[in-house]
């Protein structure tokens, strides 16, 4: 799609861009910037908590974004790379820089949002 690419902020790259579309489960190059909607049957109101969790096919799950009822978010472990793309109305779940660690299964309350697998860019040098 049309919003995809790369993007500069005073000649400098601030975000690599891929718009995913389709089933749930995407496969991306790591470095990205992903966009994961929380497309969950029961919609909360501003002002309920959301949770976002993380599961990988070796751990427990963990939850990586809150959202309290007062709209504060809080990220465990302090990982900026994860925020909420327009809070407190958009819900979506914005993965900064993804690394092959982040593929795995992604909750919002609980219900399933997207299944990413993260793959590693192979660099080759050329004669």
């Amino acid at each position: 799609p049309v919003d995809a690419g790369q993007f500069y902020c005073d000649g400098q790259p601030v975000a690599d861009v891929e718009v995913l579309t389709g089933p749930a489960h995407y496969t991306v190059s790591e470095g990205r910037t992903v966009l994961l909607p929380c497309n969950i049957s029961q919609p909360p109101i501003p002002s309920e908590r959301v949770q976002w969790t993380f599961s990988n096919s070796g751990s427990n799950s963990e939850t990586i974004l809150t959202r309290d009822e007062k709209g504060t978010e809080k990220k465990p472990g302090q990982d900026h790379r994860f925020s909420l793309l327009l809070p407190p109305t958009d819900l979506t779940l914005v993965i900064r820089a993804v690394q092959p660690a982040d593929s795995g299964q992604y909750l919002c309350n609980s219900e399933h949002a997207a299944h990413l697998q993260v793959v590693k860019c192979e660099s080759y040098n050329t004669i």
